[in-house]
């Protein structure tokens, strides 16, 4: 059977395409049309076929590119290509090597004495029967190629010296995964991994944005929408580095890479923000203004102006003490300004004045700027109107600590002084004296004449009792017709501060006893009504000193106040404690 009948078995075609003429042609239409030049030779090394092609290929003179070799011995073929063929000893090495070896494939690349380079493809033919019948050379023309891979190769072989020799931090990653395919040196450098620990991670591990937020910015740089960047990226320390991220898709080999390339710019970036900050600070509800070296007014901002009524007109160029409110010192000024030349700042509280004249407080902070070399270069004062504040405080500790009917000291603000005159008395070692008072016939006044009758009255006891003790004494409100007195720094004879506090608590049940004139609004009329209220007290004594309990000590005195409500009212009684 003919080589070429074996190249299209009958089982490959429909029953009505089986005449050999019709598969003779059409093998020889694909093989007249086929890119590479075909050589066929039968078992015995003799030529059978070749194609118009393989002598183009080969670039051989041709007297008929039909049948030129077809009869005659491979070896022809041999003797006419050999001389082009840039290594003839390997060449004709591996030919042997198929004839004696029928079975192997071949697949090789030929380089030619003229630069060009073929490719080459050679398989057995084989019978129904597994018969070796021959062997087909198929020869490509691949110089173009060749000669494009080698440009490439420069190209990739230039990029990689500079991609790995390069200072600045360069990274490749795959668009879609966001795996880094490489990094070079410096990127080892900046972020702390090795290179080759680097090629096993994902960029989501070191950008810290969320994935779906880096996966569409890729995305992004791959369709050239975007090639510009600010991350924030980690290193292996877990430090936060923000980085300036250059990315443009490149071809590598037959991928399509993001070519990186990543500056640092954390400080550049904090200084932008400190900017930013600065500026958003500087028109704040802040009162900022800055001075120079020399104290004089460079700036001010809106609320400034808001706060002391200047404008920027009226102090730019003059000196911050037109400011001030004459009610402190020189002492006070001079301690100011040793802080921030020892500390570099300095707040506090300070009242100064306004454009109006009105002086109010305000809580200033001055910090002294300087150079690289230590210099003082600027001042800058931050200030806030705390005037609300302050009346806001006052009116809490009014709350907190005073009786809101009589102003007087209440339990808590009592206690606190208590606590703070037994550690003097036991400092001084002398005596105090604790009164409990019980007004005794308060009750039927309310009964009588209502609770406004009865606060008069308390308001009415409260300053006379006031007016029978000293300025450093306490006189506290506990509750209803209760009052507290606290005596201090008596005597450090225990008979002498006896006769002390019992000659006070004398004083003001004298005062309690007087009537009361208490003018109140009258029914159905509207003239008001004084009425004339007797209203005696009962009096608990006790003295102490700093080595007592003070919770038991105001208990004795409590006990002793009962007790001259027991003996009829209008009375003192003391309880000695000893010492």
């Amino acid at each position: 059977m003919p080589i070429l009948d074996l190249l299209i078995t009958k089982a490959s075609l429909p029953p009505d395409l089986n005449d050999p003429e019709f598969q003779r042609s059409l093998i020889n239409a694909i093989y007249e049309v086929s890119p590479n030049g075909i050589l066929v030779v039968d078992a015995r090394g003799t030529v059978v076929f070749h194609n118009p092609r393989f002598f183009e290929v080969w670039q051989l003179p041709v007297a008929n590119k039909t049948n030129q070799f077809i009869g005659t011995a491979d070896s022809s073929v041999l003797s006419a290509v050999i001389e082009r063929v840039k290594n003839p000893q390997k060449f004709l090495a591996r030919i042997e090597e198929l004839y004696a070896n029928p079975d192997l494939e071949d697949d090789c690349e030929i380089e030619l004495n003229n630069g060009r380079t073929l490719d080459r493809h050679s398989t057995a033919l084989r019978g129904h029967q597994g018969q070796y019948l021959g062997r087909v050379w198929f020869f490509r023309d691949i110089t173009s190629r060749k000669q494009a891979e080698n440009i490439l190769r420069e190209s990739e072989n230039r990029f990689r010296q500079m991609f790995e020799l390069n200072d600045a931090v360069m990274l490749l990653i795959d668009p879609g995964s966001g795996a880094i395919v490489d990094a070079n040196a410096a990127a080892s450098r900046f972020y702390g991994y090795a290179v080759e620990c680097m090629r096993t991670m994902t960029i989501n591990e070191i950008n810290t944005l969320p994935p779906e937020k880096i996966a569409d910015e890729r995305a992004r740089s791959l369709r050239q929408e975007r090639n510009y960047f600010v991350f924030p990226h980690r290193l292996a320390n877990g430090e936060i580095r923000t980085v300036e991220v250059h990315s443009s898709p490149i071809r590598v080999g037959d991928d399509t890479l993001l070519f990186s390339i990543i500056h640092d710019i954390t400080r550049q970036h904090q200084a932008e923000q400190e900017l930013r900050i600065a500026a958003i600070a500087f028109e704040s509800q802040e009162g900022v203004f800055v001075t120079d070296a020399d104290q004089v007014i460079l700036r001010v901002n809106r609320a400034f102006t808001d706060i002391t009524g200047y404008t920027a007109e009226d102090v730019v160029g003059k000196s911050p003490h037109m400011l001030s409110s004459g009610r402190h010192d020189e002492a006070f000024y001079a301690a100011i300004w040793e802080s921030i030349m020892t500390r570099g700042t300095w707040q506090g509280e300070i009242w100064n004045r306004r454009k109006s004249g009105q002086i109010y407080p305000e809580w200033l902070t001055i910090t002294a700027v300087k150079d690289e070399n230590g210099e003082v270069t600027h001042y800058v004062a931050a200030l806030m109107d705390i005037s609300l504040r302050k009346a806001s405080e006052e009116e809490i500790s009014q709350l907190a600590f005073y009786d809101v009917l009589t102003r007087l000291p209440n339990r808590r603000m009592l206690l606190d002084r208590f606590g703070r005159a037994m550690a003097a008395s036991k400092r001084s070692r002398k005596q105090g004296a604790i009164m409990f008072l019980d007004l005794d016939n308060f009750k039927s006044l309310n009964d009588t004449y209502g609770h406004i009758a009865g606060d008069m009255l308390l308001i009415e006891a409260a300053h006379r009792i006031a007016r029978c003790v000293r300025e450093t004494d306490t006189v506290s409100r506990f509750g209803g017709d209760e009052f507290v007195v606290l005596l201090t720094d008596l005597d450090t004879d225990l008979a002498a501060s006896r006769e002390q506090a019992l000659l006070v608590a004398e004083k003001i049940r004298a005062a309690l006893a007087a009537p009361y004139l208490l003018t109140l609004a009258a029914a159905n009329t509207t003239t008001p009504a004084t009425i004339e209220h007797h209203c005696t007290v009962s009096i608990g004594l006790g003295l102490f000193s700093g080595r007592m309990d003070m919770e038991d000590i105001l208990a004795k005195a409590d006990t002793a106040m009962y007790q001259a409500k027991h003996d009829g009212c209008n009375r003192i009684r003391m309880y000695e404690a000893q010492s």
